[in-house]
């Protein structure tokens, strides 16, 4: 009796430690640009550099906007508008102007 119920709670830690591994790795797979982390440059439209992103806020494993500290302040630019060029830059459609307007 010992034997099988090891057997079970190895089985039951395996699945629980893979369920852990998939729910570590939705964000990345749902964020769906490459390179979006935090540490990531975002460039505005106009090619202006805007900061670095601080932080993702995501609903449901999905980023909806992209935190930066710009003009001494932070902007939560909506993540809609972020694209990853051939280079690998993060560009936002939005212009400095309008970055900066955001709240």
């Amino acid at each position: 009796m010992a034997k099988h119920l090891t057997g079970t709670f190895n089985i039951m830690r395996k699945v629980a430690l893979f369920a852990l591994a998939l729910l570590a790795a939705a964000p990345a797979v749902a964020q769906g640009v490459a390179g979006l982390k935090t540490g990531a440059i975002l460039v505005s439209s106009d090619g202006k550099r805007l900061g670095r992103i601080d932080t993702i806020t995501s609903k449901d494993g999905a980023p909806v906007s992209l935190n930066l500290i710009f003009d001494s302040r932070f902007v939560h630019v909506p993540a809609s508008t972020v694209s990853a060029g051939e280079d690998g830059r993060l560009t936002t459609s939005l212009s400095r102007d309008e970055v900066r307007k955001l709240k």
